[in-house]
């Protein structure tokens, strides 16, 4: 697939409907999540990569997140593309090394944060 001209967006938070309990309101919820830094690295051959650097990593608590990536096409048509699970084991001390992604199959998880795509992650992004 063609990804070429596509932006991608992605995001992780303790659930879907995840909302910051201080500064939201009734009438305006404000969410809360922690954004992951998005790249296509080979728009033709369809590989786009995500990153959650040192100081998102270190925003996140030991349990278990919910993550998506957003792809946004030339035409504005937003379509999500990958959905999983990211359990972090370790909250402090976890650098980008640690961060694993795993596409389902994987028989030995990694330390610090493994995202499941599900085998998902797999069929849109090309190792």
């Amino acid at each position: 697939m063609d990804i070429t001209g596509c932006r991608f967006t992605a995001n992780i938070a303790k659930h879907a409907r995840s909302i910051n309990a201080v500064t939201s309101t009734s009438i305006r919820p404000t969410p809360n999540y922690i954004p992951f830094r998005t790249r296509v690295d080979d728009g033709q051959g369809g590989m786009f990569s995500i990153n959650l650097g040192e100081h998102g990593t270190s925003l996140l608590k030991e349990g278990k997140y919910v993550y998506d990536v957003v792809m946004h096409d030339t035409r504005g048509v937003s379509t999500n593309v990958v959905t999983g699970l990211a359990f972090v084991d370790v909250a402090m001390g976890v650098v980008d090394a640690d961060l694993g992604f795993d596409g389902g199959n994987s028989d030995d998880p990694s330390q610090g944060i493994e995202l499941d795509g599900g085998g998902a992650f797999e069929h849109c992004h090309k190792p």
